[in-house]
């Protein structure tokens, strides 16, 4: 985890601003103000990251390695009659930096047993400085909005979560913290800090040459087509400066209520979800990533298979990419000399550094299924 504890002296705010699309096809639904001079630093077209003089920056992992632009969402009309009711189907994996006195590390994860919700958390590891576990804090925040989200039938909201989570966490320490649940054919995303999420859409490549998206079960009948996982949506990381993002928890004037950016999307059965820690997303590009997953092709037959069977191939499909997306981030962590989004940061930032960045890794793959497919 990073290596700021969050000063309780804030002389920083966020600002909320009504929702807007992009021409890159990256969805805002806030935009963060100099307090001071009041001047937005995101701008229409997100190509690099802000300086690390900023007050607040927020900064993609996408920069540079994914110069393809990003195609927009579908502007989908829903009418209630019509909806179709999806849900998650998840596998994770988590591992502890090497060398932790804590063999659990400060990371945190939920998945709720209806597919409904999914969440991650990252502790600062700054405060081992004081002998405080930052571990407790993030593993206390997700227990608490698993429970929110068991507790609700309909409007799962993953910012309610965050905040009432937030609010009964009494342990010591901060954390960082993603939450996504999927109502619909939507997904609901509250993001706080350098923790975040990656929207995927299958699209495989016509006959006239053009790439279009196919139904789930047309892409695992027909094993041969070549899969190519297009990224529809990254969410952005809110730092006040490098390596120190916005956190809640203990001392900090940062909280979900005021800081932490929600999005509403569209998502079609088929579709992937990656929620994780920084320690994918300072140690992988989104074409690394595209890369790992397109190495494991979806398994052959299974949309012939009855709703158990159906679910058991997909899920040990998800447990194998989300595997190689643990082992990728770790090899690359453990790199010297890898050019990785982290050491591009810390040059911006003026300071010479190469390589991975060691530190715990929490990855939650979800594919998106439709609920009559899972025979639920």
């Amino acid at each position: 985890m990073m290596n700021c504890i969050r000063p309780n002296n804030s002389m920083f705010h966020a600002v909320l601003l009504r929702q807007k699309t992009v021409k890159d096809g990256l969805w805002l639904e806030s935009q963060y103000l100099n307090s001071r001079r009041h001047r937005p630093l995101l701008r229409r077209k997100v190509r690099r990251s802000m300086s690390t003089r900023t007050n607040m920056s927020t900064r993609t992992n996408m920069a540079k390695s994914v110069e393809a632009k990003i195609p927009e969402f579908e502007k989908i009309q829903l009418k209630p009659e019509n909806r179709e009711e999806l849900m998650f189907l998840s596998g994770i994996v988590s591992s502890p930096s090497p060398g932790k006195k804590n063999p659990l590390g400060e990371d945190a994860s939920f998945i709720t047993e209806d597919g409904y919700a999914i969440g991650v958390a990252d502790g600062v590891g700054a405060w081992k400085q004081v002998n405080i576990d930052s571990g407790k804090y993030s593993r206390e925040l997700m227990r608490n909005a698993k429970r929110y989200f068991e507790a609700q039938t309909e409007c799962r909201d993953p910012k309610k979560a965050m905040e009432i989570a937030y609010q009964l966490s009494k342990n010591k320490g901060t954390c960082t913290s993603c939450i996504v649940s999927i109502e619909g054919t939507q997904i609901k995303t509250a993001n706080f800090g350098d923790a975040g999420f990656l929207v995927l859409r299958p699209h495989v490549r016509m006959d006239d040459g053009t790439k279009d998206w196919l139904a789930l079960d047309k892409l695992i009948c027909n094993p041969e087509m070549e899969i190519e996982w297009v990224p529809m949506y990254k969410s952005f990381e809110m730092q006040h400066y490098f390596n120190c993002p916005v956190q809640m928890g203990t001392g900090s004037q940062d909280n979900p209520q005021k800081v932490a950016e929600t999005m509403i999307l569209p998502v079609k059965p088929g579709d992937l979800i990656i929620t994780a820690t920084d320690g994918l997303f300072d140690n992988l590009y989104v074409n690394d990533i595209t890369t790992l997953i397109s190495k494991e092709p979806l398994p052959a037959g299974a949309a012939g298979l009855e709703s158990e069977a159906f679910v058991s191939s997909m899920r040990s499909w998800i447990y194998r990419v989300a595997e190689k997306l643990g082992a990728g981030t770790t090899a690359t962590a453990l790199s010297s000399v890898q050019r990785t989004p982290f050491s591009i940061q810390a040059k911006r930032a003026g300071l010479t550094y190469t390589g991975g960045k060691m530190d715990d890794i929490t990855i939650i793959l979800s594919m998106v299924c439709e609920r009559s497919r899972m025979g639920l």
